[in-house]
């Protein structure tokens, strides 16, 4: 019998895994650089993998542990994933077309989210669905007429 296999373990057992929400603008470059993890570097280990997701839930990154000294952490990406244009079902009716909003769902942290259309800055974070959402805006735009 062929002896190929030195160490057979759980993986929970020989690396960590972390979840790392960074705020929205963080880009994939800022990511890679160890600089960026000298905050936390006490925290990690080599081989660690952490999965990273902006606030808005833009896009969905992971990277393993190459390196650790006591201000830098080295990170190699496996895998990354552009999730701007991934639509969520729902069935509550969209913001009126005239309107100078539009809504947008920004993820599990920001929620669903009334946007102005110009510039993309949020004018409403957090609501708790679509409809709450549009029902909001809806309120708000009456108002300031």
């Amino acid at each position: 019998m062929q002896k190929n296999i030195v160490q057979l373990k759980l993986a929970d057992y020989v690396r960590n895994l972390f979840n790392l929400i960074v705020p929205v603008g963080t880009t994939r470059k800022d990511v890679l650089n160890p600089r960026f993890w000298e905050h936390v570097a006490k925290k990690l280990a080599i081989n660690d993998r952490i999965e990273i997701m902006p606030q808005d839930s833009s896009y969905f990154m992971e990277v393993i542990v190459t390196n650790v000294d006591r201000q830098r952490v080295a990170v190699a990406e496996l895998r990354y994933l552009d999730l701007d244009d991934v639509e969520t079902p729902n069935n509550a009716p969209d913001a009126n077309e005239d309107s100078m909003y539009e809504y947008k769902y920004r993820g599990p942290n920001l929620k669903h989210c009334i946007m102005h259309k110009i510039d993309g800055s949020a004018l409403k974070e957090g609501c708790t669905s679509k409809a709450d959402a549009i029902e909001w805006l809806n309120k708000y735009e009456l108002a300031q007429r």
